[in-house]
């Protein structure tokens, strides 16, 4: 069986082609920008698929293994193939700076390396997939992220997550969701940060 409901004002906070998809009569303009957004994993498959895992000998560089683990937020290699085409594999050192990881007793390293070449890892934990994650930065995107303020709250459907931002970034990703909230009726929770909500006004008038 299937239910219908109806609501004054619905979010859609997923990946521009999956709300084209949703909607059964969109507005031109809706069409226009959200079908036309592109993301990374549409040409290149590289950060696709990151491997969870704690095997920081395997991954980072030996001679320099505990400051990287202390200090550095990933680790890219430049790493040329079979074909001798080059390749970046790229290692987010989560454990580095995330911070309800800071004071964890027995800190293992916690990392997701992305595109691995050449090499096993002893004890992969998990993955974590990111497709639909990542707009290009591109101009174009740039530009439809722009045009996003003509169809928020259109007929009732507003618009978060990282391609209604020019810059595709994990902050202004965020900040539109709470754009959204506002707009909806929502107080913005951070005002007395005062970056906080330079940030949120700035974002908001773009």
């Amino acid at each position: 069986s299937s239910s219908s409901y109806e609501f004054d004002k619905v979010v859609f906070a997923c990946g521009s082609k999956s709300v084209v998809e949703m909607m059964e009569n969109p507005l031109f303009l809706q069409s226009a920008i959200l079908s036309n957004i592109t993301y990374t994993d549409d040409t290149d498959q590289t950060f696709s698929r990151g491997l969870i895992h704690s095997d920081a000998d395997i991954v980072l560089p030996k001679h320099s293994l505990e400051n990287i683990l202390s200090r550095n937020c990933n680790n890219v290699r430049l790493i040329k193939s079979d074909n001798g085409k080059l390749t970046i594999e790229n290692t987010f050192i989560i454990s580095s700076w995330f911070p309800s990881a800071q004071n964890l007793p027995n800190k293992p390293p916690m990392l997701v390396t992305y595109n691995l070449q050449k090499k096993q890892l002893r004890k992969p934990l998990d993955y974590v997939e990111n497709k639909r994650n990542h707009p290009d930065f591109s101009t174009r995107n740039m530009f439809l992220a722009l045009l996003i303020r003509f169809i928020q709250g259109k007929r009732g459907m507003y618009f978060a997550g990282s391609y209604t931002t020019p810059g595709n970034g994990h902050d202004m990703s965020l900040l539109s969701g709470l754009i959204v909230a506002k707009e909806i009726g929502a107080e913005f929770p951070f005002v007395t940060d005062k970056d906080c909500f330079e940030d949120f006004q700035c974002l908001a008038s773009i």
